[in-house]
């Protein structure tokens, strides 16, 4: 599995999937793995994102994506992410 997913999966986990936050986080720094990268002082002049989602974004523990990937994998499901083409 492709490190980049584990990003996406950590993203949506910290945001929710359907969270309007993650357009303009994404517009900011690129990917996921950008926002994972970024400041908490960059991720707090992105004015969609509140203040408990800076909370859930300033947590850099991957173990849950990793868990998720691995029953992902077990399962035989394949996890796609917007950096796929």
């Amino acid at each position: 599995m492709a490190t980049s997913t584990l990003y996406w999966i950590w993203l949506g986990g910290a945001l929710g999937y359907g969270s309007h936050a993650i357009k303009p986080l994404l517009e900011a720094f690129g990917d996921a793995e950008g926002v994972f990268h970024a400041s908490a002082e960059e991720i707090s002049d992105i004015k969609a994102v509140c203040s408990g989602e800076r909370r859930r974004l300033a947590d850099h523990d991957l173990s849950r994506a990793e868990e998720v990937a691995g029953s992902c994998m077990h399962g035989g499901i394949r996890i796609l992410n917007m950096s796929e083409p």
